[in-house]
């Protein structure tokens, strides 16, 4: 009796520690996943800055252009 009665608190004991193996993990991939989006989220900002540069580059370009052609109509 006593032989069962420990072998069923050494697996309730193993259930345990794997239970609180499991919850450590998915915590870890909790956190990789937050690290993830963050990464993500830090990329498409980047990204839209980049955007905004060669907006503000082609509106500099098409002002140039712009200039060019009053000039050159204003000497012929």
């Amino acid at each position: 009796m006593r032989t069962d009665l420990a072998s069923c608190k050494d697996r309730s004991k193993e259930l345990v520690r794997s239970k609180l193996v499991l919850a450590r993990s998915k915590l870890v991939l909790a956190r990789s996943k937050l690290e993830l989006v963050r990464s993500k989220l830090v990329l498409e900002r980047s990204i839209l800055e980049l955007v905004r540069s060669k907006l503000v580059l082609v509106r500099s370009k098409l002002e140039l252009f712009r200039s060019k052609l009053v000039l050159e109509r204003s000497t012929s």
